[in-house]
């Protein structure tokens, strides 16, 4: 079984088109993909965009103004219908396991359709997402 690692987007963004984990500047992002990368190879971490869907990390994109937290309840289950149907040409969603690093909003229309998953975020804002990351990478010696 393999680990899935599901990274949120960011606000802040780079103003070019470029790799998608070089999109989004924020210090919680960046510190959400090195703690990813302890727990799975780059080729098993994704980034959950509200306007791109489940981007690969490698993937070239432009920037973009878009927000999950903007979508209606409607609008949110399409985009989670869509990342689950593309997830399903990536990965075998019935025997990996799913860690969702980002907060409710991202996690709670995709957690439910995935056999195992781990949300270590549940119940954090994202302004605790930061120290979560910084106490876990230390903890981990990174």
């Amino acid at each position: 079984m393999e680990n899935i690692v599901f990274l949120m987007c960011g606000k802040d963004k780079e103003i070019f088109k470029t790799q998608a984990k070089y999109l989004y500047k924020s210090k919680r992002f960046q510190k959400s993909l090195q703690y990813a990368k302890t727990l799975t190879n780059e080729n098993f971490i994704f980034i959950l965009s509200a306007k791109y869907g489940l981007l690969e990390l490698e993937i070239e994109i432009e920037p973009y103004d878009k927000s999950i937290y903007d979508m209606s309840i409607t609008e949110k289950d399409e985009w989670a219908k869509m990342i689950i149907s593309k997830l399903k040409t990536k990965v075998n969603i019935n025997n990996n396991n799913f860690i969702f690093l980002t907060d409710d909003f991202y996690s709670e229309h995709l957690y439910k359709q995935l056999s195992h998953f781990e949300l270590p975020l549940n119940g954090l804002n994202q302004n605790e997402h930061l120290n979560w990351f910084l106490k876990v990478l230390n903890e981990k010696g990174e």
